[in-house]
């Protein structure tokens, strides 16, 4: 995450950091796009330039956001033209609803992020992994551990199987 949400460092420094390491050959940005409630194309309108500005044979940088539903989880979404903020929607049905409805959006990369993280959604997040065929080639992925020291590898929703095995079994 950038400042545009809650990172600590601009795009641009965040891009320069990481090209200089040399280390990677891609990096995701993925701020929180409920936040961009005021200048939301603003936002994403700079990330598009910026990113365009930053690309070179040896480091590509990818622009997307964390759609982040305090009742029905997070999601990392990668290679859209345009960003959903979860401030729209009240169930999961409209964000499913619109990744499915946009061609644009064949290209995407969805993955389930930091499942059990906010705790508030464990009842209601993700909708338990629930399959929409219209999504089974966009929602590709999980992250299973989460930056936060608190979030350690632990059980799932309602099972002792970790996340990543609910998520397979659903």
């Amino acid at each position: 995450h950038t400042f545009s949400s809650d990172g600590i460092a601009s795009l641009q420094d965040i891009a320069l950091i990481y090209q200089a390491l040399g280390h990677l050959d891609f990096m995701a940005i993925t701020d929180h796009a409920n936040i961009w409630l005021t200048s939301e194309s603003d936002i994403w309108s700079q990330q598009k330039k910026l990113i365009e500005q930053t690309q070179n044979e040896g480091f590509i940088l990818i622009r997307g956001f964390e759609y982040s539903h305090i009742v029905h989880g997070h999601y990392v979404v990668l290679n859209t033209e345009k960003f959903h903020s979860s401030s729209r929607d009240i169930t999961l049905a409209s964000f499913y609803d619109w990744l499915a409805s946009s061609p644009q959006n064949n290209q995407a990369l969805v993955f389930f992020a930091h499942p059990g993280y906010p705790f508030q959604g464990k009842y209601t997040e993700f909708e338990h992994f629930r399959y929409d065929a219209r999504l089974k080639k966009i929602i590709t992925g999980i992250e299973v551990l989460h930056w936060e020291k608190r979030q350690p590898i632990r059980a799932g929703f309602f099972s002792k199987k970790p996340f990543l095995d609910e998520a397979i079994h659903s």
